[in-house]
């Protein structure tokens, strides 16, 4: 059970990536990127991955064992569901995990153990294209849910530079629920100016915006994202 160093690599299908969130916390961001830099996306038998107790806890922020604890975030791993778009125009609905075990090795080691739902792994594995990549410890330098998805938004376009996202569809990728950050001024300083302050000073890549579309009396419609390699980190 290796230690977690940061620089492993975490390949996501984009497809995964343009999921609507729905509640997932940085903990469970976090979980879910060291899970795909620890698996091989290439072999379907490593769909399931062993933790060492300890790397869990401090992944999942639980601090001193406590199984009551334990038991209440596995519980809400494993309910976390995700919803896909279907090719008759319809949706899928799934978890993307199925199991998890608390055991210990044969060295008498506690573990944590968790395997990818079957309805899931279309999404991890044996993917041949239209997917990104980045090392592991982007997501972890990051300190808030909206970081994390801001960084695999822009990370997935770094190659074209460029991105016109939405406001409303970037509130969803993002989680934000409709009764967040309602006021444009708010959404702007507590959303975009944090994510790309934090983007700039923690990760591999940096972002300007400006706006795209406009409505009613200027309203922002769209933001054009302009996305490149942080030279500075």
């Amino acid at each position: 059970m290796p230690k977690i160093k940061g620089t492993e690599l975490v390949e996501k299908r984009n497809i995964l990536n343009e999921i609507r969130q729905n509640n997932m916390t940085l903990q469970q961001l976090r979980f879910f990127s060291i899970y795909l830099s620890k698996i091989n996306a290439r072999d379907l038998s490593t769909r399931i991955v062993r933790f060492p107790l300890a790397d869990f806890q401090k992944i999942m922020g639980l601090g001193k064992m406590n199984i009551q604890n334990f038991r209440n975030t596995v519980d809400s791993l494993l309910l976390n569901v995700i919803h896909i778009p279907n090719a008759i125009g319809g949706m899928d609905a799934f978890t993307l995990f199925t199991n998890c075990s608390l055991g210990k090795d044969e060295n008498n080691k506690w573990f944590v153990e968790i395997n990818a739902n079957d309805k899931a792994l279309p999404l991890m594995f044996d993917f041949k294209s239209h997917y990104f990549t980045y090392q592991l410890w982007n997501a972890l330098q990051l300190k808030s849910a909206n970081q994390i998805r801001m960084y695999e938004i822009l990370k997935q376009y770094e190659h074209l530079g460029k991105r016109e996202i939405a406001v409303l569809e970037l509130r969803e990728l993002l989680g934000i629920a409709p009764n967040e950050y309602q006021r444009w001024e708010r959404f702007r300083t507590k959303v975009l100016d944090s994510c790309q302050k934090a983007l700039a000073e923690n990760t591999d890549i940096c972002f300007t915006y400006e706006k795209g579309r406009s409505g009613t009396g200027g309203k922002w419609l769209s933001i054009v994202f302009h996305i490149k390699k942080n030279e500075n980190y």
